[in-house]
């Protein structure tokens, strides 16, 4: 019970970072926008709706949905296949997550960009590093 009480509740929890819209809005005139985010389905496509940021992205991928978790090559081959564009050079991830997101991005060959935040040391080096999302304007 507390389990699904907790699923329930996190479905309205959607607050985004003060430099995330305006990256968005930034993004949007000059790009397709997806979505890839590990969890469920329903609770992250909730979340997504709130955060008022769903008409920015024209598909989300969800690992519940896709059937694997990144940074796992399959979610990344789903997506691939979805699209009918296997040309990798065509795609960008950009996360906060080292281990799902740009190890992710690095095992399916596309470019990746690390939101390091919490300025983390890693192995797993992203094509870029940034700490704020302004910072993707100098890139994109």
């Amino acid at each position: 019970e507390c389990n699904k009480a907790y699923v329930e509740f996190l479905k309205y929890e959607a607050q985004l970072f003060d430099d995330c819209l305006d990256v968005i809005k930034y993004l949007y005139n000059k790009y397709d926008l997806y979505i890839a985010s590990n969890g469920m389905g329903d609770v992250q496509q909730k979340r997504i709706e709130l955060a008022g940021i769903d008409k920015f992205f024209i598909k989300s991928y969800i690992s519940q949905n896709v059937g694997f978790n990144k940074p796992d090559l399959g979610f990344f081959e789903y997506v691939f296949k979805d699209l009918n564009d296997d040309n990798k050079d065509n795609y960008v991830i950009i996360g906060d997550r080292i281990d799902s997101d740009i190890l992710g991005g690095i095992n399916s060959n596309i470019h990746t960009i690390f939101v390091n935040r919490n300025i983390i040391k890693s192995d797993i080096k992203a094509e870029y590093e940034i700490i704020s999302l302004d910072e993707i304007k100098n890139i994109l």
